[in-house]
């Protein structure tokens, strides 16, 4: 089996503009969350590349600050 190697392109720490209000910190499970089995499944997306990460991120980082 082929060995697949990760490379981090970047990593920035997001922070919010404002605190989480209290009446969302914490979330209501519906009927089917609560009796559904529990089963955990890894798993890993790939994306194709639209543009370089640097491009990318810059982007996301343009459209965060505008909120």
């Amino acid at each position: 089996m082929a060995k697949l190697e990760i490379e981090i392109q970047s990593r920035k720490m997001l922070k919010p503009s404002i605190p989480t209000p209290n009446h969302l910190r914490s979330l209501k499970l519906s009927w089917f969350d609560q009796v559904a089995n529990r089963l955990y499944v890894p798993i890993l997306l790939h994306y194709l590349p639209m543009s370089s990460c640097e491009t990318s991120c810059d982007k996301l980082q343009t459209l965060w600050w505008r909120c």
